[in-house]
């Protein structure tokens, strides 16, 4: 599920009208209208919660995102191998029983 902003609801109805059966909305937010605006939603932002499987339709992730994703997977890495050297150091017994972590 994402979320994407629209300025006005005719910016809205032409990306709806290039996505055309690609994008299932889900839920239809009008922000505040303008005071003197003649129209309920004249110049009033329009926020959509939207599926799609559409790689195109979907937010970009930004640099921020990217290089979160790529720490959490190096925390992920470092923890595990920590463990793994510290059951070694941790039973010397089966340090040096045969078949112990590949050793023969």
């Amino acid at each position: 599920m994402f979320t994407r902003r629209f300025s006005n609801e005719d910016e809205y109805e032409q990306w709806l009208a290039r996505a055309g059966t690609r994008v299932h909305v889900l839920k239809v937010k009008h922000g505040p209208a303008r005071l003197f605006g003649g129209n309920r939603h004249a110049g009033g932002s329009v926020v959509i919660k939207y599926a799609t499987t559409d790689r195109g339709l979907a937010p970009e992730h930004g640099r921020t995102a990217r290089m979160l994703e790529m720490a959490l997977i190096a925390a992920g890495l470092f923890y595990a191998l920590t463990l793994i050297a510290g059951m070694r150091t941790a039973h010397p017994a089966l340090v040096s029983a045969p078949g112990y972590f590949g050793d023969r």
